[in-house]
């Protein structure tokens, strides 16, 4: 800060730090040299828990988010204001074997570990846990895993493989490959989550203050 015997009309930029982190935008003069500053008129820069920027003029409290939500499912995206709570998705869920409503959110089809017992068309056992055992397009030679290679890697879900299929896992050496498409979703989101609430830690470590 500037110091001296400066009158209210000393135009020398204040510019001494504010508890929000930006620099004061005000001079010496109408800061009472240095005792009493500025109300902050910067954009606020802060992270939201949504993890967006808030735009705003620098306050006390941001607003709601006013973006657009960034959230989406297999279906479809979100098209609310990030602030508005997200219309649940009431598409089947894709995974196989599973007749729940895609929000549901309850699916435990990846912890079933009850092997199918039908043997496919072409004589192969199938690969699957717990699913529609009547359903014969499941037991067909285009869906066996072992007679169609590329089946395994972009159809059926790892986690729901028997384990007398280790031939099959083998074949998954990315660790991230070995979840079904739920768990993925799942694991994704709760990374932004925790990535998000890491970077609101870094940029905002000063806000308690407020």
């Amino acid at each position: 800060m500037y110091e001296g015997t400066c009158g209210g009309a000393c135009t020398m930029p204040c510019d001494e730090l504010l508890p929000c982190g930006h620099p004061c935008g005000g001079s010496c003069g109408t800061c009472n040299g240095g005792l009493l500053h500025e109300k902050c008129s910067r954009a606020c820069g802060r992270t939201l828990m949504c993890g967006h920027i808030c735009n705003e003029p620098c306050h006390e409290v941001c607003p709601p988010c006013d973006q657009k939500c960034s959230k989406r499912c297999s279906h479809s995206k979100c098209d609310h204001p990030c602030w508005e709570e997200c219309v649940p998705c009431i598409e089947e869920c894709l995974e196989r074997g599973c007749h729940k409503v895609c929000s549901s959110g309850d699916c435990n089809h990846e912890k079933s570990s009850i092997p199918c017992q039908v043997y496919r068309s072409c004589g192969h056992k199938c690969e699957l846990v717990q699913h529609d055992t009547d359903c014969a397009e499941l037991h067909s030679r285009d869906n066996c895993a072992q007679c169609v290679p590329e089946v395994s890697d972009l159809f059926y879900d790892p986690i729901m493989i028997s384990e007398d299929s280790g031939n099959i896992l083998s074949k998954m050496q990315d660790a991230d490959a070995q979840l079904p498409p739920l768990q993925l979703r799942i694991q994704y989101l709760e990374q932004e989550i925790f990535d998000n609430q890491g970077e609101i830690q870094r940029r905002n470590g000063k806000d308690n203050k407020f």
